[in-house]
């Protein structure tokens, strides 16, 4: 992959990203953080909503070519983002905190961004250290 495609593909995300979090916003959710690295790992946005962190992994697809953006979220995905969520619950306060992972999808088609966003997408691990 040549440098232009990597930084097309960083700005697709990273718009994706905004989207994501200006739509979360909207809900009523308060960012925590963006592009968490931990564990080795990157979770894209960590957010806040009545009591319970949201671990959110964020798809934009700009075509349809490779299918919808939620199928891009695999079981090796899924690995990596629990093991950041579990660094974050490891080196920040979460006290009394629930913790689950959302997945925000988002397909581009004719200019116009459809949202799918999967409250729970996928369960946490039982070694996930926190409250459940």
């Amino acid at each position: 992959m040549d440098d232009r495609d990597n930084s097309s593909t960083r700005s697709t995300g990273f718009q994706g990203e905004e989207v994501a979090c200006r739509y979360l916003r909207n809900k009523g959710y308060n960012i925590l953080e963006r592009n968490y690295r931990g564990g080795g790992c990157e979770i894209d946005i960590i957010a806040a909503v009545r009591g319970t962190i949201v671990f959110c992994e964020v798809k934009t697809a700009r075509t349809v070519w490779f299918g919808p953006a939620i199928s891009w979220v695999t079981p090796d995905k899924i690995k990596h983002i629990t093991r950041a969520a579990a660094e974050y619950i490891a080196t920040h306060d979460t006290g009394g905190s629930t913790f689950r992972f959302d997945v925000i999808a988002l397909d581009v088609q004719n200019g116009t961004v459809g949202i799918n966003h999967i409250v729970n997408a996928f369960a946490e691990p039982e070694d996930l250290p926190g409250e459940r």
